[in-house]
């Protein structure tokens, strides 16, 4: 059963329990806007395709303390620690994208290019939708601890077709996707114009 409260009511409602209860975390957060925020609907958009990759997941990135600034700032301070302090903070932490994960994202993200066949990326907000099959039996689920996690799988994605598909990650304003078995390993994506959304 689904209860639908109406937008008046419902800021009502909320305005009410602050009152009664108020929070610091649930004022309303200070944004500054670079961009104006849309509307949706503007526009006509689809872009589908289907790449004939295994589906990988997003590999977090590793942060670590670059040994070669240590040694640089430790020769060039002379045994002063204030200087080898100063000299050592400058540029010292890295991060390194995993490679899988670089050229699993440069793959997805040619063969969108390709796809896209020269069109410019789109500017308004969308929706995406993404299936991913990893090879195996179609009536089993794909949730070995080696088939990866699905959001992680997603972030790959959104990622690889950032720029390419569309021009900004903010402007995805609606995302459903899944994962399952199939004869061939596949990642097919579905992006269209978002259309105006019902409050």
């Amino acid at each position: 059963m689904a209860v639908r409260i109406p937008a008046g009511a419902a800021r009502s409602l909320a305005a009410a329990a602050l009152r009664k209860n108020p929070c610091p975390s649930a004022q309303a957060p200070r944004v500054r806007r670079k961009a104006p925020r849309l509307s949706g609907g503007e526009g006509v958009f689809l872009f589908e395709a289907e790449f004939p990759l295994e589906p990988r997941v997003k590999e977090r990135a590793r942060t670590f303390a670059d040994p070669r600034v240590l040694e640089s700032a430790f020769r060039q301070s002379g045994g002063d620690a204030r200087d080898f302090s100063e000299r050592a903070r400058r540029g010292l932490m890295r991060t390194h994208t995993p490679a899988a994960t670089r050229a699993y994202e440069t793959a997805l993200s040619a063969a969108a290019r390709a796809a896209m066949s020269g069109a410019a990326p789109f500017g308004g907000p969308v929706r995406v939708e993404a299936v991913f099959t990893l090879t195996g039996d179609g009536l089993e689920w794909p949730v070995s601890t080696g088939d990866g996690d699905l959001d992680n799988m997603e972030k790959a994605l959104l990622d690889a077709l950032n720029g390419v598909v569309w021009t900004d990650d903010r402007l995805v304003v609606e995302k459903a996707s899944r994962k399952r078995t199939g004869p061939r390993s596949s990642v097919f994506v579905r992006v269209e114009a978002a259309g105006r959304h019902d409050v």
